[in-house]
């Protein structure tokens, strides 16, 4: 081996000392063959070594020449600043340096050519000192181009990663996340994906869609596509639907090396179509509860669908071709005509494009029945214009139609209705312009036939239900001429009290007039009735609810039949009759009240005259005698004559203001009877002696005559003294000088009647029905003439009544007398009176008070000192109080057996003092017998009293015994 070969071999081993390891190295180098190949043929390499001073020592390698352009042998000696480009060599140069120093580096050259890596590292000697440096150039162009070609698929699939819209992103084979495209990042809403780096994927899924993800993975794994459907939520909860792809990678074996996922977000078509479906279900349900009948078909004509309203209408379907519509039978509602099968809206639309509107069908269900309905129909086009079918509409107008009929009857009938309300209006008006009766019915009948359309009319009216007086007006149409003389007036009998009875109106046809059970006996006049056809009968009704009569019509024009708005038309034209006749009745009653009143206002203003007279009168000879008597000294014949005087007409004022009382007493209801058996004839007999001295005085004559042996009677024999001494009394009065009175007892059936006959001045028979009222006397005259109140008569009936009897007057005319009779029940059975009379008959003679002490209280001086003189005689310490705080006063100091008091007191009335009376102890007075001595003496008057405390009610004025016997009746009982 030459010494250039050996020196580069050395240069060789060095090389490859460098690029395999020493051991190596020396191992190859020792192969002259392997040497000789490394150092020629080692691919796209160039070995240059160099020393200190940067100089080459040696260049070898197909690629020097490639590299420098210069022979191998020509670059021995040379620097890299005389064999390269001076850009190569400034970044080679720091390298050259750095491998003498010691260091090994390396740089990537491109000479505008090739691509080289040039190494650099220090080359030694077997005792590891650096003596030179190695520069090793590798041609990598190709691997360059390789890499910059993988570098751009690369930068493509990140671009194609980064840029999808859809989330990308992969996994390793246990599909943990490794990376995720900044679209996936949005759309799973991730800020920071380095928390989700190793996360298993299928964690992010919900089961049933979790099972999915496993399945394209493993579909994946075994080099498949796994695609799948499903719902994922971004990790911040949103709702997402995906549609997903899973891919493997596989590495250079071919086998899987890690998982890539595409996930599209389908969450708004997936929403779309849960819409569209939503929508379309709503249609169907739409479509199903349409209120009209829908049929689709196909572009044949063929029957598809049918809603269920479709076959409620029809009553059924029939999905049949258009060539058999038939079997759906319609007919046209203005002709009646069949419709043929091709006829059909739907057929047509069909076949020939046609779109029909609401043609109005009468149409047979297959459950046989008929109904009317709109039939609508129109093809169905594709985007090319084609039919594809047809659709028809069927809208259900029977009840429409029924309603129709029934408005436009209505309108006729509103529109007769309003005529009818036209006619009560004019009715209205015509009848308050009349007076009377007669004119309200004729008025009311005509206008009753005219406005509801009748050809016969009655209209009857009556008072007090007395049909036998009641007034009928009948108004008949030309058709019953013949019956206009008809004049029967009807009854409440037969079908005619259906209405009077009840007061409701009743409508009938004429089936039913005939079969009614009371129409047979319709009127005691039916048989001369014009004859009936229907009936239409309406109550005439007072104020008080009661009937007073009935309008009624029969044979409706045309045939007709009455309706209830004729029947509601009949009812407000009796309400205005019932209101009118009652109103003219009541205009009747009350001019009749008002001529009335102004009479007892007349007989009152005489009454007031007369009862000034009478009681003022008596005054006259009263206060002038007891003026005489008082100024003059009288004989004793005379004195005694004026005291009769004085005392006759005090009694006479006294019997005014009783009889007044009594009256009084009657028509408050409070006067009571103290019933009993007396004998009649006795009663008559003491009432007969108390005016005989009156009838001797005229020189009348007195006829009694008893006709019964039982003359007793149940009655309060007071009382009944009391109207025998009244028609007694007048009896004489009115009788002249020289006449007659005739009494007699007579048995009338049941009753005892007491006759009064006398030959006076009558009684005007104008005046007869009054002559037993209050008030009442004949005229003035009689009144100036006769004297007294007109109460007398009042009071015998009152009485008479009272005791269940009736007193009747008669009487020729004036000056021809007159007759009173008194009935009386007769008693059941006789009754012999007790020998102990019922009550306490009190010895006068032994009238002794003496020692008694006895209160006076009253405010009027002289009451006072009469009522103190008449007790003192008695005997009686009589203590005076001219007030009743005095007498309180004085019950403080002295407790007195008997108290008589006053009721009108200033400050402290009658009934006052007796209530604080009684509210005191026994023992300081509390319960003193007391005796009520007033002027109020009515009957409220003595109950009043005797609710106060007192144990007696007296009026004033009062005789002197009647006062001791009283104060000695309480002495005695207490």
């Amino acid at each position: 081996m030459s010494n250039e070969e050996n020196h580069n071999r050395e240069l060789a081993a060095n090389q490859l000392s460098v690029t395999l390891g020493r051991e190596q190295a020396t191992e190859l180098l020792e192969n002259e063959g392997l040497y000789h190949t490394l150092l020629k043929h080692l691919p796209n390499h160039a070995l240059m070594p160099f020393d200190f001073n940067l100089c080459h020592l040696l260049a070898e390698g197909e690629e020097v020449l490639t590299i420098t352009g210069i022979d191998c042998k020509a670059i021995v000696g040379k620097t890299i600043w005389e064999i390269l480009p001076s850009h190569i060599c400034g970044e080679l140069e720091p390298l050259y340096r750095q491998a003498l120093a010691g260091e090994k580096n390396f740089i990537e050259i491109f000479d505008d050519r090739n691509f080289y890596q040039v190494n650099t590292v220090p080359v030694k000697n077997e005792r590891g000192e650096i003596f030179a440096g190695m520069a090793i150039w590798q041609n990598i162009s190709v691997s360059k181009r390789v890499e910059e070609s993988l570098r751009e698929r690369e930068e493509l699939n990140r671009s194609i990663f980064e840029s999808s819209a859809d989330c990308i992103k992969t996994l390793d084979l246990n599909a943990c996340l490794l990376s995720m495209n900044a679209a996936g990042l949005c759309l799973m809403e991730i800020d920071d994906f380095t928390s989700y780096i190793g996360e298993s994927w299928v964690n992010l899924w919900q089961e049933p869609d979790r099972s999915l993800v496993l399945e394209a993975i493993e579909t994946a794994k075994a080099d498949k596509i796994g695609r799948f459907q499903g719902f994922c939520p971004t990790v911040k909860g949103t709702a997402k639907w995906w549609d997903v792809l899973v891919t493997a990678v596989p590495d250079a074996t071919g086998k899987a090396k890690l998982l890539v996922s595409s996930s599209r977000d389908i969450t708004a078509q997936t929403q779309s179509e849960e819409a569209l479906q939503q929508s379309e279900q709503i249609l169907k349900t739409v479509l199903e509860n349409l209120p009209v009948g829908v049929w689709i078909t196909d572009k044949n004509g063929s029957i598809m669908h049918t809603n269920r309203t479709g076959k409620e209408i029809w009553a059924g379907t029939r999905h049949v071709g258009i060539d058999d519509y038939g079997e759906y039978k319609g007919f046209w509602s203005d002709s009646g005509e069949q419709i043929a099968a091709e006829e059909w809206a739907l057929a047509r639309a069909i076949k020939r494009g046609e779109t029909s509107i609401n043609e109005v069908v009468d149409i047979e269900c297959f459950d046989g029945s008929r109904k009317t309905v709109l039939n609508s129909a129109l093809p169905l086009y594709d985007n090319q214009g084609n039919i594809t079918g047809g659709i028809a509409v069927n809208q259900d107008i029977s009840e429409y139609r029924r309603i129709e009929a029934e408005r436009q009857q209505m309108l006729v009938r509103s529109h007769q209705y309003a005529n009818q309300l036209r006619g009560l209006t004019e009715a209205a008006l015509a009848i308050n312009s009349t007076f009377s009766i007669e004119e309200v019915l004729r008025i009311i009948t005509e206008q009753a036939r005219s406005i509801i359309g009748a050809h016969q009319s009655v209209t009857s009216t009556t008072t007090n239900q007395n049909w036998a007086q009641s007034i009928s007006t009948i108004s008949l149409s030309d058709k019953y001429a013949a019956w206009r003389d008809y004049q029967e007036n009807p009854d409440d009998t037969g079908i005619y009290s259906c209405v009077t009875n009840t007061n409701h109106s009743l409508r009938m046809r004429q089936t039913e007039l005939e079969q009614h059970p009371k129409w047979k006996g319709f009127s005691f006049a039916g048989s001369k009735h014009p004859p009936l056809r229907g009936w239409l009968a309406a109550p005439l009704v007072g104020r008080d609810g009661g009937n007073i009569g009935l309008i009624q019509l029969s044979d409706k024009y045309d045939d007709g039949e009455f309706s209830e708005e004729d029947e509601s038309i009949l009812v407000q034209l009796a309400q205005m009759a019932s209101i009118a006749i009652e109103n003219n009745r009541l205009y009747a009653d009350a001019q009749k009240a008002r001529s009335e009143a102004e009479k007892a206002n007349h007989i009152k203003d005489e009454f007031l005259a007369v009862l000034s007279h009478e009681l003022r009168s008596p005054l006259n000879p009263i206060l002038g005698w007891s003026k005489i008597l008082q100024t003059r000294k009288l004989e004793p014949e005379k004195t005694r004559e004026a005291l009769s005087i004085i005392e006759r007409n005090a009694k006479l004022q006294g019997q005014l203001i009783e009889d007044l009382l009594d009256i009084s007493r009657i028509l408050q209801g409070k006067l009571t009877l103290n019933i009993s058996t007396v004998n009649l004839k006795s009663v008559v007999l003491a009432a007969l002696e108390t005016v005989r001295l009156a009838a001797e005085t005229k020189n009348i004559q007195i006829q009694m005559v008893c006709a019964v042996d039982n003359c007793d009677v149940l009655a309060d024999s007071g009382r009944l003294q009391q109207v025998f001494w009244n028609l007694f009394t007048n009896a004489v009065k009115f009788t002249p000088a020289a006449g007659r009175v005739e009494v007699r007892i007579e048995l009338s059936k049941n009753h005892l009647q007491v006759v009064v006959k006398d030959t006076g001045k009558g009684i005007a028979p104008d005046f007869l029905p009054s002559v037993f009222d209050h008030f009442r006397q004949a005229d003035g005259a009689t009144t100036r003439r006769f004297g007294g109140l007109g109460l007398g008569l009042a009071i015998v009936r009152q009485i008479t009544e009272m005791h269940g009897g009736k007193a009747f007057a008669e009487s020729p005319g004036e000056d021809l007398g007159a007759i009173f009779r008194i009935e009386l029940p007769l008693s059941q059975k006789s009754q012999e009176e007790d020998n102990s009379t019922t009550e306490t008959e009190l010895d006068l003679n032994s009238r002794n008070l003496e020692s008694i002490e006895i209160l006076i209280v009253d405010d009027d001086a002289d009451s006072r000192e009469f009522i103190t003189f008449v007790l003192e005689t008695t005997g009686a310490i009589v203590t005076q109080a001219t007030s009743a705080l005095e007498a309180l006063d004085i019950l403080t100091q002295l407790k007195p057996k008997i108290i008589v008091s006053d009721i009108g007191m200033p400050e402290m009335d009658g009934y006052m003092l007796m209530r604080q009376i009684r509210n005191l102890p026994s023992y300081q007075g509390g319960a003193i017998p007391a005796v009520a001595l007033t002027a109020y003496a009515s009957e409220c008057d003595r109950e009043q009293a005797i609710s106060a405390g007192f144990q007696k009610h007296v009026s004033k004025p009062i005789e002197p015994d009647e006062l001791i016997a009283v104060v000695l009746e309480l002495v005695r009982n207490k």
